[in-house]
Formats: structure tokens, C-alpha cells, sequence
């Protein structure tokens, strides 16, 4: 028996002691049971309710003082009402009786209240290992409305991250055969969430022999997160049945089939007959997932017509079942051409079935509402690609630059093996960047390859991105001795668009190269790095003609 003298607070008023006693005192008198809205006649004990006094804090003088109703006392009241026996009543005297049991019922109930509100205020006061103690002897109690407090302070707990005793888990496990069925439920419920090591095994063993719904419910939900051999059968069962949790059941029929534990054969046919005969409304997302993946054509269709509902949840559920099949991946896509809000759930079938140059192409095809999450799908679709048409996928799809580059980038990972396909991707990769004017990023990509087998026709295209990265980045020395001819320097000078940079390549080139070029190459040079042409040399003057006029 649950006491609150167990747990040390303050006293409770003369006027609550007045309450109580006035209460015990119909009970008595009309037999009425410890709950009294039952109306079932039976003796009340006066040890029936929690005794409502402080351990550590006793009472004033005053409370510890006896009541006194009409010159009878509190003593001689609750004697008075044990000894009391049941008294035959009729006409007047039954009214006055009924009379009796609804304020015996009112003082009851706003007792129990106000013994509830008490242990809400003691659960705030005690440490997480006290408030344990009182979840345990809450659960442990008769009374139907002090278990379901001991449940309502743990969630109270659990959202506050409280760190409860693992006691409190092992008394909810006992709960799991109470004759209540929503204590059972709520039970259930506790042990997926403080997730006890053998909460598995004790979920699936209190589903074999639940027989109410309400309870059946959270132990299926828990099957849906622990799939398990031993819980296939009871599952079926559940599934079956026409009165069930279906959603919950649905839940641990799709964990059971990601996890391969149905028998194809068998179970299959009995899970899909049972899908169809209820309505498209009552289906969930994992019963339309389980339609999906071996439902026939006509169950396709169906799924394909919901993705037109004008439920909102249901679209976005038919659409998110249809992923699961490659056989609904150009109907995903054709949808998402008519709904954007779709487009998600094309891009799931596509990269799940189609990851290859093609299904990039299809993907970016899709219409979209927002730049971020296009993105993000091909970037997804990148990471499926194999890695050996990456550069294929580029070009097939004509990705801009900075989805090309987001994508080829995977190719410098170290651990890649520089196949010929990964080299031409790699080859790719250095000339984009080149094109964006980031040679350090270009050099990067060329020097990866160095030693790499590549045909002459690649190592040529590497070559020339080494030599124009080094020049653009200024390294002009490093360019001179990798032998870069003039077309190169032409080429980074045509490339660049910083004014000092392009005058240093041009004096760099003409200082170096300049006997090599023609003049009307010269000529190019000094206008591209606007270098003034040089001063045309005076020739050798002759002496002035002397004037005959002169002396």
C-alpha cells in the first residue's frame, strides 16, 4: 500500500483531514468499495486510502488535535462507521440513501483528486532515485488511477531526461499482466521507450497471448521496431484478424518483411488478400509499402491513382510505397512531372533502381520547386553512380559547372582506382576547373593522374592543363621548365582576366619565347597584355646641307 507518510512533506489541513473523514464516514455507513462511483456495496477498511501525514514534518498542535463533528469524535466516527452494518432500506429511506452515496461518491472522487495532485507535487520535490521509488509504488498499487499517475509522472521524466532506476522498467514489465487492458497498453508503450535489454523477448511473448486490441497495439508497434523470428506467426494473426490495430499491425508486418522473415509463399498471399478487402483510407504508409512489393499490376494501379488523392498523406505515402518496386519508376517519374510535390519521391526510385547516366538524365529532367533540394538529389544520385560513368553521366545529363564539378570531384578520392574511365573523368574534371579560372584546383586534378596509365591522346590533354594551370597561378619559372610551348601561354593569357597577371605573361612569353614567334604573333601578345610596342630606333643623321647663302 502506497503511503504518503513514506515520503517526507507538509501536513494536510484540519479542513482536508474534515473532507476525508466525512467521506470514510458515508462509506462506512452505506458500504460503499473503494470506488464508490461503482456503487457496489462493500466494507470499507479505514486503511483503504494513503494516510495523509509528514514523516519528517509533524503536525501543529492544532491539526494533531481530534475533530469534533456534533459532539462525537473522530475516533468514535470511524469506529462507529466499521462497526456499522448494513441497514435494510425502502420507500424515503432508499432516496436518502441514494442521496447519501452520490456525496459519498463527490467526497470520494475530490479525495482522490486531491491525493493525486499530492503525489504531483511530492514527485517535483524528490531526487531522480526517490522519484524512481514513487513510479515503482505507484505501479504496485490497486488503484487503477495511481498506475496510470505512475505513468503520467515517468513520461513526465523521460521528457526531462530523468535517469530512472532500472527497477522502474522491470515493475512496468510486471504491468504487462495486469487485468487492465489499457495499463497493459501503457506498459507496453514504457518498455519500448526505456528500451530494457530484454525488450524484445517480452514484447513478443505478451503479444502470443493478448487478446484485446488496445493492448495489442504498442506491443505491435514494438515488434515493428525488434522484428524477430518468434514474432512472425502472432503478427499474422493480428494482421488477419477483422478487428485489429491494422496501422500497428501493418508497422510490423513491413519490419518483418524488410527483415525477410516472411514466407513468400505463404504469407504473402494471406497479407495481400487482407490488404485488399479494406479501404484505401485505412491504409497506411507501410501497408501501402507492402502492396507495393508484391501486390500484382491492378495493386500498382491503385497505388498510382492514390498519388492524385487529394489527401495529403495519402499521396505522400503511395508515392513513398511506389519506391520500393522498379516496376513503378517511370510511373513515379511521370507523375512528378505533373506534381512537383512528388519530385522527391521520383528521385528516391531513381536512384534506388536506375542509378546510371540514364536515370541522372531522367532526374534532371524533373521539374522543381527549390534549387537546394535539386541539388541535393543529384548529388544523391552522384553517390550511387559507379564510379567508371561518372564522366558519361556528366556529359549525358549536361550538367551545369558546378554540379559537373560536385560530381567528379568523388574521382580524387585516393582510394580510387584510376581505371581509363575514372582517368577521362579525372581529365574532364581539370579542364572545368580550368575553364572556371581555378588552376590550383585544375592542377590538382592533373597531378593526380601522374601516374596513371593514360593513351597519348589523354596525356596530351593533361599536359596541357598542368602547363596552363602553372602559368595562371604565376608559377612561370615552373612552366618554362615543364617546357610549355607558346600555344599554351597564348591560351592562359587568352583565359585570364586579371589586367597585371595577363601583362606578366605576356612579357614572360616575349622574354623567354619571343625569337620563336612570328611578328603577327608578337603583335597579339603585346595587345593581350597591353605591352606598348618599343620606340622605332633613330638612323645615323646626315650633315646638314650647307646654305649657300651662308659666309
Amino acid at each position: 500500500m502506497v503511503r504518503i507518510s513514506e515520503y517526507p512533506m507538509q501536513s494536510v489541513s484540519k479542513q482536508a483531514r474534515m473532507t476525508r473523514l466525512m467521506a470514510q464516514c458515508c462509506l462506512g455507513i452505506i458500504f460503499l468499495s473503494g470506488s464508490a462511483c461503482s456503487g457496489e456495496p462493500a466494507l470499507i477498511m479505514p486503511d483503504s486510502a494513503p494516510i495523509l501525514v509528514a514523516a519528517d514534518n509533524p503536525r501543529k498542535a492544532e491539526d494533531n488535535a481530534s475533530l469534533v463533528i456534533d459532539g462525537v469524535s473522530e475516533e468514535q466516527i470511524i469506529a462507529d462507521s466499521e462497526n456499522a452494518s448494513q441497514p435494510e432500506l425502502s420507500g424515503k429511506k432508499q432516496v436518502n440513501a441514494q442521496a447519501l452515496l452520490d456525496i459519498a461518491s463527490l467526497y470520494a472522487s475530490e479525495q482522490l483528486n486531491e491525493i493525486l495532485a499530492l503525489y504531483r507535487r511530492l514527485h517535483i520535490e524528490l531526487d531522480d532515485d526517490r522519484r524512481s521509488l514513487l513510479i515503482i509504488d505507484l505501479f504496485q498499487d490497486d488503484r487503477l488511477e495511481l498506475r496510470q499517475l505512475g505513468f503520467e509522472l515517468v513520461d513526465r521524466d523521460l521528457s526531462s531526461s530523468t535517469v530512472l532506476k532500472a527497477e522502474v522498467g522491470e515493475s512496468a514489465k510486471e504491468l504487462l499482466k495486469d487485468p487492465n487492458p489499457i495499463v497493459r497498453s501503457q506498459a507496453a508503450r514504457l518498455i519500448t521507450r526505456l528500451v530494457p535489454l530484454d525488450a524484445m523477448i517480452v514484447l513478443t511473448e505478451s503479444l502470443k497471448i493478448e487478446t484485446d486490441s488496445i493492448a495489442a497495439e504498442p506491443m505491435l508497434l514494438g515488434i515493428a521496431r525488434w522484428p524477430n523470428p518468434e514474432a512472425v506467426g502472432t503478427v499474422r494473426d493480428w494482421f488477419l484478424q477483422p478487428e485489429n490495430p491494422f496501422s500497428a499491425a501493418c508497422n510490423a508486418a513491413w519490419s518483418l518483411e524488410i527483415a525477410g522473415l516472411w514466407d513468400t509463399q505463404i504469407d504473402h498471399p494471406l497479407l495481400i488478400n487482407r490488404l485488399r478487402e479494406v479501404e484505401s483510407t485505412e491504409l497506411n504508409a507501410d501497408g501501402m509499402k507492402l502492396i507495393a512489393s508484391f501486390g500484382d499490376a491492378s495493386d500498382l494501379e491503385m497505388l498510382v491513382s492514390l498519388l492524385m488523392s487529394e489527401i495529403p498523406n495519402q499521396q505522400q505515402w503511395a508515392g513513398g510505397a511506389l519506391v520500393e518496386t522498379p516496376r513503378a519508376v517511370e510511373m513515379l517519374a511521370q507523375a512528378a512531372e505533373e506534381n512537383d510535390q512528388l519530385f522527391q519521391a521520383a528521385v528516391s526510385s531513381l536512384i534506388r533502381h536506375r542509378a546510371t547516366p540514364e536515370g541522372l538524365r531522367r532526374l534532371v529532367s524533373l521539374p522543381y520547386s527549390n534549387d537546394e533540394i535539386r541539388t541535393d538529389a543529384i548529388m544523391r544520385m552522384g553517390d550511387a553512380l559507379e564510379l567508371d560513368r561518372l564522366s558519361e553521366a556528366v556529359g549525358l545529363a549536361d550538367l551545369n559547372t558546378a554540379h559537373s564539378i560536385m560530381l567528379l570531384n568523388r574521382l580524387l578520392n585516393g582510394q580510387v582506382e584510376l581505371s581509363p574511365s575514372v582517368s577521362k573523368g579525372i581529365v574532364l574534371l581539370g579542364e572545368i576547373q580550368l575553364d572556371e579560372l581555378r588552376p590550383n584546383r585544375a592542377y590538382e586534378a592533373a597531378i593526380a593522374l601522374d601516374d596513371a596509365t593514360l593513351d597519348p591522346a589523354e596525356r596530351s590533354r593533361i599536359f596541357s592543363i598542368k602547363a596552363e594551370a602553372l602559368i595562371l597561378m604565376g608559377k612561370h619559372d615552373e612552366a618554362i621548365e615543364l617546357n610549355a610551348d607558346p600555344e599554351h601561354w597564348i591560351s592562359a593569357l587568352n583565359r585570364s582576366v586579371d589586367a597585371d597577371l595577363r601583362h606578366r605573361i605576356a612579357t614572360t612569353l616575349l622574354d623567354s619565347l619571343g625569337d620563336s614567334l612570328s611578328e603577327e604573333r608578337i603583335a597579339e601578345i603585346r595587345q593581350l597584355g597591353n605591352i606598348k610596342p618599343p620606340e622605332p630606333e633613330p638612323s645615323e643623321e646626315t650633315p646638314d646641307t650647307i646654305d649657300a647663302t651662308d659666309p
